[in-house]
């Protein structure tokens, strides 16, 4: 029988075959290259620009009492297209589960599944099965100004390292089929998928449980928990992959990146809460849940983030949010973070 240390020394052993694997699999089977390397047609996550289509699609896929979570249902997409006419393509649409649902939302988030071989001269070429996050209440201009606050999220975190999801705006008009006069006009944000974002790095993401941060990218690591902090964002976990997909890439180490940042205090949605095992009952309220630093290393997140300030800040300011009061704390909430950065190095030097 295995005494409890050589248990864990044995786990430890297969983690790391494991890991060794799935290297090993990311650089025979072309992985470890970036597909995209001397390619110059942009994708379309390549632009900042909002696109605006019409969905056509019958609501009951919205209903979660007519229609099963994952359940795809026909739907039809409108567009401008390159000659500046309205085009067409049939999609699939579905309804899917989100830590979300915690705050109670009257609308879903939904995913688009484009079909591949259709959509290779449209602006959606490339595109699979995309995540469209939504506004919490269609008729709640504040909530809307919420997905507006998370996009920014998304967008900040691709200032301060080359491993992140890209994201792009969406400007929507949803049409029930069965009643076409029936429309909800909102913006949402789409994600980029797994496949886009493997394809874009040459990597593999993982899916395993209970990480062993001794196999990740350590300057990763912390420039993901400096993040979470300046946004307030305690509901996620690295070591279990909440929130967080693990990357490989061939000789090197793990990279987790994060994603979903709707229950951040930055965002600060209605019913939001932090992690319930923390000592802290707001949401806006931080605390640091990375692994404290050697000061070298916090010397480096510090320049890192105070060189990308203006340009988070800039994501921030650009939002057409309907609030500018909203829009003003938002900002208040990132300078108070930047003031912490650079007056409180014992909250993150060990």
């Amino acid at each position: 029988m295995l005494t409890e240390p050589n248990k864990k020394l044995n786990n430890s052993i297969l983690f790391a075959i494991y890991i060794l694997l799935s290297s090993l699999f990311t650089s025979l089977t072309g992985f470890g290259q970036n597909a995209n390397a001397g390619s110059t047609k942009p994708d379309f996550f390549d632009t900042t620009l909002p696109i605006t289509i019409e969905l056509i699609i019958n609501f009951d896929v919205l209903n979660e009492a007519k229609t099963p979570l994952n359940d795809y249902r026909q739907a039809y997409l409108s567009y401008w297209n390159e000659d500046n006419k309205v085009a067409k393509l049939k999609i699939k649409v579905k309804r899917r589960a989100s830590s979300r649902d915690s705050l109670k939302c009257g609308f879903p988030l939904l995913t688009l599944n484009f079909p591949k071989e259709k959509v290779l001269a449209t602006p959606f070429a490339g595109l699979d099965k995309v995540h469209l996050v939504t506004p919490c209440h269609t008729n709640d201009s504040c909530r809307n100004d919420q997905v507006l606050l998370e996009y920014a999220c998304y967008r900040s975190y691709a200032h301060l390292t080359d491993f992140s999801i890209r994201v792009r705006l969406v400007k929507i008009t949803l049409a029930d089929s069965s009643n076409q006069q029936n429309k909800l006009h909102f913006t949402g944000f789409l994600i980029e998928d797994d496949e886009v974002f493997m394809r874009r790095y040459g990597a593999k993401i993982l899916k395993i449980g209970n990480l062993q941060l001794s196999f990740t990218d350590r300057p990763s690591l912390n420039t993901i928990a400096m993040f979470q902090y300046m946004i307030g964002n305690t509901q996620r976990s690295i070591t279990t992959l909440y929130k967080i997909k693990l990357v490989s890439l061939a000789g090197k180490s793990l990279i987790p990146v994060p994603f979903e940042f709707s229950q951040c205090g930055l965002v600060n949605a209605q019913l939001a809460k932090p992690a319930p095992y923390l000592n802290i009952t707001d949401v806006r309220s931080r605390q640091f849940m990375g692994l404290k630093m050697p000061n070298n290393e916090y010397l480096d997140v510090k320049l890192m983030f105070n060189n990308s300030k203006q340009q988070i800040i800039n994501e921030f300011e650009s939002l057409e949010l309907s609030s500018y009061a909203q829009k003003k704390q938002a900002i208040e909430y990132i300078n108070t973070f930047f003031e912490e950065l650079n007056s409180n190095p014992g909250k993150f030097v060990e």
